[in-house]
């Protein structure tokens, strides 16, 4: 009690005085008499308590002195069940703290002793906790954290907050940019996870008083084989993070993507998970990309189209606009303009990537013709998509290999941002590798006789441009390789000598494509409509229906059902 607080105080203060003395008391760890004995044999009996030499030279803090069972005062005040006055004025006091963290035999620490059944002293353990909080977060020889010993006592929930908080894998006063803190955790880990929702309420609470960064940071934290928290939380502790990292009550933000120096400056792409305004959500969700504008012209230009039109999602990724005026504090509020894109599980540039390195592939005849076989299923996907969007007087503008994704068993084509209308003038930004021969002029680099090219300004948008852009998509897909030798390193509208093949391309380029196309195995029909796709004059180019209607899949479809009896391709 009140006594016994004060006689520990009288004793701090005489300990403090005596280890000022340079000739005052020094406190040891007592020793058996025996031992003792054993340690004075062979010693110099003019040696004295003060020498150098003497094995009790070392000085301690009162508070650190063990008995001669290995106890400190404050483990033989827990021991004796002195109250919480006696273990608070002890863990005050100097070295209170290491006191705090010493172990017994068993590696038990003073939390781990004062939550055990035998004492079950809560307010004490309080007192522990505001001096040694990182006590929290030891184990002791049976692998028991402090907190699996206060929920096995059924101990209050106040305390076992408060265990938790100490022992947060993350600065909670950080809301910003949230840190993980080493060694610190594993009581999150054990309520969130082996608790069988006792205790969801604690993670509930955790919960409300986090930013969506800091939920973030605790969610997918993971453990030694890779899993995340949020994947092996008890199913109500999993539903309360799933609901808080729900942007709009909808998408689970996982991770924010770098953009290129060209991206316009404010704008942002997040990896996120869409689970549907249904009361009970998507059971799965999809993935799918967040992109934000900074401001609304920019939001304008891009998403006009998919604001107006009515896609077919079966031939184009599934893709929405929405202002998002009322978000929340996870994201800087200066995006107001949000874009959803469905996020493909392949991309054909991942599917060519692999075909270059397969060796049979590159060196098996029989190998390269069935990837040809295969990729004429996706090329007639692709195909459907540009009558579909064709139907709708809209251009894509930009086919390439990026812009085709495989979503579930389909494949579809992407890139459904910035459409622009057929008959507008076509905006020259929108150019990647796959730019037709009309859309590029030359002009002479002022003082010199060279000549540079660029992407015309005035050129009418055309569903021309999109089949040249299906025949270059083929011979990528099929050869590995583009039709010209694009400089990597450089910006497209800066790799003048590329622009100039693809500005002068004629029936030369077209033989060099068809050779192309036939020492890679294609069959002849297709390699036919391919050609048919790069034509030099653009009004000679099939459209997107002729080339859904082209002999050339009906031949090559007929060829895989006699060379393959169980095969199918269904178009």
């Amino acid at each position: 009690g009140d006594v016994g607080v004060d006689v520990i105080y009288m004793l701090f203060d005489e300990a403090e005085r005596q280890l000022k003395d340079p000739m005052g008391a020094r406190f040891r760890n007592k020793i058996k008499i025996e031992d003792l004995e054993n340690m004075s044999m062979g010693t110099d009996t003019t040696e004295t308590p003060t020498d150098s030499s003497n094995a009790f030279n070392d000085a301690l803090q009162c508070t650190l002195v063990r008995n001669d069972v290995g106890e400190t005062p404050l483990l033989c005040a827990i021991h004796t069940c002195a109250g919480w006055e006696v273990v608070d004025a002890l863990v005050q006091g100097p070295g209170g703290k290491k006191a705090a963290l010493t172990t017994d035999e068993d590696g038990n620490n003073a939390l781990h002793l004062l939550l055990h059944e035998t004492y079950q002293d809560p307010t004490s353990a309080l007192s522990i906790l505001k001096v040694a909080p990182e006590s929290a977060s030891v184990r002791n020889n049976d692998g028991m954290l402090p907190i699996e010993m206060a929920c096995m006592q059924y101990l209050p929930i106040e305390l076992i907050m408060a265990l938790l908080l100490v022992d947060l894998p993350i600065d909670i006063d950080n809301k910003d940019r949230p840190e993980r803190r080493e060694g610190f955790g594993e009581s999150w880990w054990f309520i969130a996870c082996e608790c069988d929702d006792h205790y969801f309420e604690l993670v509930d609470e955790i919960v409300s008083i986090c930013s969506v960064s800091q939920v973030r940071e605790l969610a997918y934290m993971k453990n030694s084989a890779g899993k995340s928290l949020i994947e092996l939380a008890a199913p109500e502790s999993r539903e309360v993070l799933q609901c808080a990292l729900r942007y709009l009550g909808r998408f689970e933000i996982r991770s924010e993507l770098p953009l290129g120096d060209s991206a316009p400056a404010g704008m942002s792409i997040f990896q996120a998970v869409d689970f549907g305004y249904s009361e009970d959500g998507l059971d799965e969700g999809i993935d799918v990309y967040l992109k934000f504008f900074p401001n609304r012209s920019q939001y304008d230009a891009e998403t006009n189209q998919v604001r107006e039109l009515e896609f077919d999602f079966d031939f184009v990724e599934e893709v929405f606009a929405f202002d998002t005026s009322d978000m929340g504090d996870e994201l800087d509020n200066s995006k107001q303009f949000c874009l959803c894109i469905e996020q493909p599980q392949l991309t054909l540039a991942g599917v060519v990537s692999g075909m270059m390195r397969n060796e049979d592939c590159q060196n098996d005849t029989e190998t390269r013709r069935r990837y040809a076989k295969k990729a004429l299923a996706v090329m007639r996907a692709i195909a459907k998509a540009l009558v579909h969007l064709h139907s709708l007087n809209v251009l894509h503008g930009n086919l390439n290999v990026d812009c085709v994704g495989k979503y579930d068993s389909k494949w579809k084509l992407a890139g459904m941002a910035g459409l622009q209308r057929i008959g507008d003038k076509l905006i020259p930004a929108k150019f990647s590798y796959s730019v037709p021969p009309e859309a590029i002029s030359q002009h002479r680099i002022p003082g010199t006789s060279e000549h540079k090219a660029s992407f015309r300004s005035d050129l009418t948008a055309s569903t021309s441009v999109d089949i040249w852009g299906f025949g270059y998509l083929g011979v990528q897909v099929l050869t590995g390789k583009p039709i010209v030798p694009w400089d990597v390193t450089k910006e497209i509208e800066f790799d003048h000598s590329s622009l100039m093949d693809i500005m002068h391309w004629n029936d030369f380029n077209l033989e060099t494509v068809r050779q192309d196309l036939m020492n890679v195995a294609v069959p002849q029909p297709l390699i036919q409509l391919i050609v048919g796709c790069l034509h030099p004059d653009p009004s000679q180019r099939p459209s997107a229906h002729d080339l859904l209607e082209n002999v050339a899949w009906r031949e090559i479809r007929s060829t895989n059902k006699s060379n393959s009896p169980g095969s199918s391709n269904r178009g």
